[in-house]
């Protein structure tokens, strides 16, 4: 069990040492262990995110889309292609 801060290094740190040794602080160096641990939280958290895409990085290497017009022109020659193949199967 860690009883001291010169323990620190014969031992381990687990939960209960922890625990003992914060309960062991003042009012105001509790408030500092919870602003220091949520500030490593933040850090690591921050740390380990991957920054996201926009649909347009994503698409980006796939060049330029189509226009409306020439989706409509591409639609309208196909509609008849899948109406014999539906009629097929």
């Amino acid at each position: 069990m860690i009883t001291s801060y010169r323990d620190r290094d014969t031992e381990t740190p687990t939960w209960e040492n922890v625990t003992q040794l914060a309960s062991q602080l003042s009012l105001i160096g509790k408030i500092q262990l919870v602003e220091w641990l949520g500030a490593k939280i933040k850090q690591e958290l921050v740390a380990t995110q991957t920054p996201k895409l926009s649909l347009y990085g994503l698409c980006a290497d796939l060049g330029i889309a189509p226009s409306t017009e020439e989706i409509d022109i591409i639609g309208n020659k196909l509609l008849p292609l899948v109406g014999k193949l539906s009629a097929l199967g």
